[in-house]
């Protein structure tokens, strides 16, 4: 099993650095096909920690911890801020501008939950490494 943190800290030049690097990081274990599907959710949820968890403010960090398994790919990102509840988020209508971030993630990944961990607020993507075929 392969594994990769990276704190960085709230300003937006480091979170879009974040957003590369996990990309690539992610880029050797995983079909081309399935990394254009789930590129954008990762990069939505580590937008999300910068804009909605840390509000923007480059005192605080994010980090990413990445874990490479045999048949997944876990991928946590954990902001400072107060969380919040994913049965509370609406689903996206449109017109409006809240609640497509996160219903186009749980679309792309196997799972995602939010939870709080040692005073910061986790989002946790598990990937399946396998591309599925459509029947």
């Amino acid at each position: 099993m392969k594994r990769l943190r990276i704190a960085v800290d709230g300003s937006d030049q480091a979170v879009r650095v974040l957003r590369h690097m996990v990309l690539q990081a992610i880029s050797p274990f995983v079909e081309s096909c399935l990394l254009m599907r789930i590129g954008p959710a990762i990069g939505e949820i580590i937008t999300n920690a910068w804009v909605h968890g840390n509000g923007r403010d480059p005192e605080k960090q994010i980090e990413l911890c990445l874990r490479v398994q045999p048949d997944s790919l876990v991928v946590q990102v954990y902001d400072q801020g107060p969380g919040f509840d994913l049965c509370s988020v609406p689903d996206p209508v449109p017109g409006q501008d809240h609640g497509y971030g996160v219903f186009m993630t749980q679309q792309s990944v196997h799972s995602l939950k939010y939870y709080r961990s040692d005073g910061r607020f986790c989002a946790q993507l598990v990937i399946n490494r396998k591309v599925e075929n459509p029947e």
